[in-house]
This record gives C-alpha cells, structure tokens and sequence, in this order.
C-alpha cells in the first residue's frame, strides 16, 4: 500500500513510509517480491520519492537474501509431484472455494463430491476470469495487489514444504495462502463499485453474500487437544542427561522431540 499510495506532504509521514518499507524487506523473504511492484510504481511516475522506496526495499531485500544464502537450512524439500490437476484443486480449493465458503465449507464439497477434479478445473477457471478481469480493468494499487498475491502464490508452490497432493486438501498450509485469498476479495469488493455495469454489481452482491456461509461455517475453532504437557515438563525436568523425551503437540499426532 505504501509503494502505490500518493506521498503525503508531512516530513513525519514519510519518514513513516520509509520506514515500514525497510523494517518490510527484512521481516521476511516474501518482501522480494515486493521488488517488481516497486520498479513497476517508479516506471510509471518516475518521481524521485518512488525511486526512495524502490532503493529503500531493494537494499533490505538485499540483506535478507544474504541471510537465506548464507543462514542454511535443515528442512527437506520433498518432490512436489505437480501437474495442471493439482495446480487446479488447490487454486480452487485453497483460495476460490475457501474465500467464499470457508475450511470447513471447502471440506464439506470436497467429502460430498465425488467428481472434484473436474468441479475444480471449473471453479478455477471462473476464478481466474475474476481475477484476469480485475487486473485488466482496475487501478494501479488493485493491480499491484493482485500481482503480489500472484507471486506469493507462485512461490509457495515452488518452495513448499509438503507435496501437492497434500497442498490442496482442506486446512494443509493455510499461511500459503491469505495473500491470494485477500487478493481475491479485494477484486470482488472492486466489482461491487463499478457503477456503469449493473450487472457486474449484481455477480459481486451475490458472491459476497455467499462469503457469509463460510464466515459462519468457520466462526468458532475446535478446542485444541490437552496433552498434559505439565506431566511431560516434570518428566524431562526429572529426566538424566541424555535422555530423549517425545512430547505431544497439536494438531493431535505430531510431536517434539527433546534431549535433556
């Protein structure tokens, strides 16, 4: 919002931006992204106050890619096993079906339906027209918000940590995808302002409407699972050098493991 924004004039308020696009580029690796968003705002207006932040994001970027060169990692990357039908069910599932009908209404199609592949490909591509149009049609700051939401998707898949036949079952990596889901609503709110076409109202009023299901469906959380994790505390306090504790953890069979 800050590299699409219009400048204030205060002196405070800048300093304001310019230090929430530094502190963005080094909270995580998803402000790299960011890179292409702000060459592109720079491209358009070429003022000096946009190339600040271009410079300001690509410097903290910087710093962040040498921590993930340098820092190594201990996770294992398994084979992603991706083909156009999982890339269907999980963009369908994950941010088309789950935006408007939450995890639970997303699951709820999934074990009632028997012919999802093909539902998918179907929502898909509905949802994709959405968003195409979106992107053709709106403003500067929807588009770069889109396009955002493109790459963070892009680059879940790409770098995640489970294959994709998982990836695309109800609940499986929900970090993933907020971005797009965001995404995805801010295009239908877009729809619903566009006051020439009725009809485009008419579609935005309706799927929206259909977003309360979810809401209600995924109001209230099931209660987490009480593991005792004070008798396991004793244990290990209790425990000699050495030894190694397995200690349960939510979800309900996973668990850490401990060597005092």
């Amino acid at each position: 919002m800050v590299l699409v924004a219009q400048p204030s004039t205060y002196l405070l308020w800048r300093f304001f931006d310019v230090s929430i696009i530094f502190l963005s580029a080094l909270s995580g690796p998803f402000a790299i992204l960011l890179i292409p968003i702000a060459a592109i705002c720079w491209r358009l207006h070429r003022s000096r106050w946009a190339l600040l932040l271009m410079v300001c994001l690509a410097i903290g970027c910087f710093v962040q890619s040498v921590v993930i060169l340098t820092a190594g990692t201990s996770r294992l990357k398994p084979a992603l096993g991706a083909t156009p039908e999982l890339f269907a069910k999980i963009l369908a599932g994950q941010v088309f079906l789950s935006t408007f009908l939450g995890q639970r209404g997303y699951g709820k199609i999934v074990s009632h339906s028997m012919t999802y592949s093909a539902v998918a490909v179907v929502i898909a591509g509905l949802g994709i027209a959405v968003i195409v149009y979106a992107l053709l049609k709106g403003p500067l700051a929807l588009q770069s918000f889109i396009l955002y939401a493109a790459l963070i998707f892009g680059a879940a898949l790409i770098s995640a940590t489970a294959a994709w036949n998982i990836l695309w079952m109800p609940g499986a990596a929900g970090r993933y995808w907020f971005i797009p889901m965001l995404a995805f609503v801010t295009s239908w709110i877009w729809l619903l302002c566009q006051q020439p076409r009725r009809w485009l109202q008419k579609v935005a009023i309706g799927g929206l409407a259909v977003m309360a299901i979810g809401i209600g469906l995924d109001w209230s959380h099931t209660a987490l699972t009480d593991f005792s994790f004070p008798k396991y505390a004793n244990q290990f306090e209790q425990a000699t050098q050495g030894t190694r504790i397995i200690i349960p953890i939510n979800p309900p069979g996973w668990a850490m493991e401990l060597i005092k």
